[in-house]
């Protein structure tokens, strides 16, 4: 979980990067004036989009390949506990 959090972090980090460098670019660089109207375009749609919408759908949607994972992981081990009880091995079940 850290592992993802960090990974996360330094995407952000790198497309803030990224998007500084395209603001700097507008602002002082050659044809920035068409590039300008180009990120203002960019900028009027992220803002029409419907962020609560979007991440409550995205946040149930990781919830249930979770809870998909967890009941994966709990049938394996009631699978691995009755062949236990069985006298046989997890792996003889094929699991």
């Amino acid at each position: 979980m850290l592992m993802a959090a960090l990974w996360i972090g330094k995407k952000l980090c790198e497309w803030a990067l990224i998007a500084a460098f395209v603001l700097a670019y507008v602002d002082s660089g050659p044809g920035g004036d068409a590039l300008n109207d180009l990120v203002m375009y960019l900028k009027d749609l992220i803002l029409n989009i419907d962020w609560a919408d979007l991440s409550k759908v995205v946040f149930e949607s990781i919830g249930d390949i979770l809870s998909g994972l967890w009941d994966y992981a709990t049938d394996i081990k009631e699978q691995c506990d009755a062949a236990e009880k069985a006298g046989e091995s997890c792996s003889a079940q094929g699991v």
